[in-house]
């Protein structure tokens, strides 16, 4: 079973995803410390293989966006077969609601019949 704890937001989400962002977190944090002091123009493009004045630290953030992605990918496959799980519990459960409904409708009938004599 796994813990879940609640985002900032309110969301329910599992304490191995929190753990999985505050690694994610001090790897940023650490990326943005080791950046050198090397002028950088956001307007220049990057080019493939190409070293120049763009962000250093861009291949570290991207690898970090990768990793966050494999794993949101990892979480959305259990959370499909959970509402898998979870719809055919529905299902079993209205079916056995409707048939409870129907057998007490037809109990309080007869009493009914067997009170005014219809029986």
């Amino acid at each position: 079973m796994t813990m879940n704890a609640r985002d900032t937001e309110g969301n329910v989400v599992s304490y191995a995803f929190m753990e999985k962002l505050k690694q994610v977190d001090e790897r940023l944090l650490a990326a943005n410390e080791d950046k050198s002091d090397q002028a950088r123009s956001p307007t220049t493009p990057l080019a493939l293989g190409v070293s120049g004045p763009h962000d250093t630290d861009m291949e570290a953030r991207i690898a970090v966006l990768e990793e966050i992605a494999r794993s949101t990918e990892k979480l959305l496959e259990k959370m499909d077969a959970r509402m898998i799980r979870i719809e055919d519990r529905q299902s079993r459960d209205l079916r056995w609601l409707i048939g409870l409904g129907l057998g007490a409708t037809a109990l309080v009938l007869g009493v009914m019949a067997k009170g005014f004599h219809w029986l």
